[in-house]
């Protein structure tokens, strides 16, 4: 209904609200925050901020600024995980593929929007964050192909929310693609939900460690 019926700055501001109270939710009422899971929610947060001027000054720049850091994070988070399974050398050559595959997949994606991303100056830093994007999809399926558990999948399910609530948005305003909005917004909803799941859900990280 937002999207449809509200002015541009309103719209914005729901997501900014959702975001705003899922870190409520998270930060006042559950015991045993996780600090990494924290610091996401408070870089969405300033994330949104610039979600809602994203068309006014320097605010694309801070967006995608905001979002690598966010990605960066989860990365941080996630590969303090990795780090104690043991590596198997065929997933790399697995892993070059599929990254490669994905960088083209930017690519293709990129010459969508190009215009619009070269007139605002953010075409590097979007390439910075397009490359976190292929490595965050990296470390969800590596991840799950090693570890194969329940928590696995919770983080592939997260990565793909984050990745294509980001690609909605971005299609969206630089195509006036506006029913992509509602994508967006359902897809950075079950982001958020995955995101308190993996950070809260502790039977699943025990389990996972006791199989391992």
């Amino acid at each position: 209904m937002a999207i449809s019926f509200l002015p541009t700055i309103p719209m914005r501001s729901i997501r900014l609200l959702t975001t705003v109270f899922f870190l409520t939710y998270y930060s006042f009422f559950n015991i045993g925050r996780n600090r990494y899971v924290l610091a996401i929610l408070l870089l969405l947060l300033a994330r949104d901020v610039f979600y809602v001027f994203y068309w006014q000054g320097n605010a694309a720049y801070y967006f995608f600024l905001f979002s690598i850091l966010s990605y960066g994070v989860l990365l941080l988070k996630q590969w303090r995980r990795l780090a104690k399974i043991e590596f198997i050398s065929p997933s790399l050559v697995v892993g070059v593929l599929l990254a490669m595959a994905f960088i083209y997949l930017i690519t293709c994606f990129k010459d969508i929007i190009a215009p619009g991303l070269e007139s605002t100056g953010v075409l590097l830093i979007f390439y910075v964050f397009g490359s976190f994007i292929v490595v965050t999809l990296l470390s969800a399926l590596y991840y799950y192909y090693r570890v194969g558990s329940r928590r696995s999948i919770c983080f592939g399910f997260l990565v793909f929310n984050l990745m294509v609530t980001d690609v909605a948005f971005t299609v969206a305003y630089y195509t006036a693609s506006y029913n992509m909005y509602y994508l967006e917004r359902l897809t950075y909803i079950g982001a958020l939900v995955l995101l308190l799941h993996y950070g809260l859900n502790t039977k699943l990280l025990n389990r996972e460690l006791q199989n391992s």
